[in-house]
């Protein structure tokens, strides 16, 4: 399992300054473990936005 959440900021001269807050989950299996490659799938939400994702392989691994 994994969960993960941040905040940015966004600028734009027309229009101010704004936050935007972002979370989510997901899940993940280990489908080749000889080669140490991972499937998952990862719900997000945002603001006035959200997502379903499928991935291959990882974000940050060695």
């Amino acid at each position: 399992m994994v969960a993960f959440a941040g905040v940015a900021v966004a600028t734009d001269d027309r229009h101010g300054s704004g936050l935007l807050p972002a979370a989510g989950a997901g899940l993940r299996f280990k489908m080749i473990p000889s080669r140490n490659i991972n499937v998952g799938i990862d719900g997000a939400i945002g603001k006035d936005d959200w997502g379903i994702y499928f991935r291959i392989g990882e974000a940050f691994s060695r």
